[in-house]
């Protein structure tokens, strides 16, 4: 977060590691709700919080988009499987039917991101693209 306020922009290249901006509170959640046995004030916080900031990147999705495929795009898979694993455990402890669907979404959505991953990966491979030495 640091070098996105107050450094030189990130590399286009590098722009899907963004995605672990929200990561780390959802998995703090995750951990908190373990090994407390439930949901806490602060755990909640530590989702919302992580679930702003997915939303907060989806309003980018054009610009990620508009990326070239290159391996750095496997960095929205990590994220994504915490939170749909934060989403769910938030169903459970809560038993609400917003998390339920929430959850189910974000599932899909992360199996749809890994496949088109795989198929862009695949392709990359097959046209040497992948681990090919910049020109600046």
């Amino acid at each position: 977060m640091n070098r996105v306020i107050f450094h030189n922009p990130i590399p286009q290249k590098l722009l899907p590691t963004l995605f672990f901006l929200f990561a780390p509170p959802v998995i703090g959640f995750i951990a908190l709700t373990k090994l407390l046995g439930g949901l806490t004030p602060f755990g909640n916080i530590l989702y919302y919080f992580g679930l702003f900031l997915f939303i907060l990147l989806l309003f980018q999705a054009k610009m990620f988009i508009k990326l070239k495929f290159n391996l750095p795009w496997w960095a929205y898979s990590i994220p994504l499987d915490a939170l749909a694993i934060g989403t769910l455990l938030m169903y459970e402890e809560s038993g609400s039917p917003f998390f339920k669907v929430l959850s189910w979404t974000v599932f899909i959505f992360l199996n749809i991101m890994i496949l088109i991953l795989v198929l862009k990966t695949t392709f990359a491979i097959k046209n040497k693209e992948l681990c090919v030495e910049e020109v600046e």
